[in-house]
């Protein structure tokens, strides 16, 4: 017999009020937390520093999923916000420029990680002569690289805090002439929070 899940969390805010939400809670816990900007940078990620703040409770009570609301608001608290007609707009605690070498640098760890994981997955299942003999699509260094970054962008996340697989697949495939389906962004994004928490 089938488990039934229990239903999700539903957002008592709309999507644009849970936005313009996030934002704000977002300003508030960077002048409450400065230090957390030296969080990220010593290799913290957002949910760690989420937990380590205890951002879902103190700063995320009125969103459904305050997990995922928790790892937004100290997104926005890193980048800041330069929209106007989503809320307040301030700077990030990281300009940009860091931000993005960070996010790369732990992506080309990530990967090296995976490589290191899928050649010896590999090696026992033939080499990667025999899985392209059987028909597999062999992910290249660049495009997990890619895939790591998205992984830590807030725009291939819903506002559930979800993984848009679906979105990433697409973009991937524009950029690399793949075919890469959802299920095959699923099983590497796996193999990416393994690599993620074994280092």
């Amino acid at each position: 017999m089938e488990e039934k899940k229990p239903p999700r969390e539903r957002n008592p805010l709309g999507l644009r009020a849970l936005i313009r939400y996030e934002i704000e809670q977002g300003l508030a816990f960077q002048r409450d937390h400065p230090e957390s900007a030296e969080d990220y940078r010593s290799r913290l990620g957002l949910e760690d520093i989420a937990k380590k703040y205890n951002v879902a409770e103190a700063y995320a009570q009125k969103a459904g999923n305050r997990t995922a609301c928790a790892r937004c608001i100290v997104g926005f608290s890193l980048r800041g916000n330069p929209f106007s007609e989503l809320g307040p707009v301030y700077e990030g605690k990281i300009p940009e420029s860091e931000l993005n070498k960070i996010q790369k640098e732990r992506a080309q760890n990530r990967m090296k990680t995976i490589l290191k994981m899928l050649s010896t997955e590999a090696l026992r299942k033939g080499g990667r002569k025999g899985a392209r003999a059987r028909g597999h699509t062999l992910w290249t260094e660049e495009e997990i690289t890619d895939l790591s970054v998205m992984n830590d962008d807030l725009r291939y996340h819903n506002n559930r805090g979800e993984f848009l697989n679906a979105l990433a697949a697409e973009e991937l495939n524009a950029v690399y002439n793949g075919n890469r389906s959802a299920n095959g962004i699923r099983y590497m994004r796996g193999k990416l929070l393994e690599a993620a928490q074994s280092t």
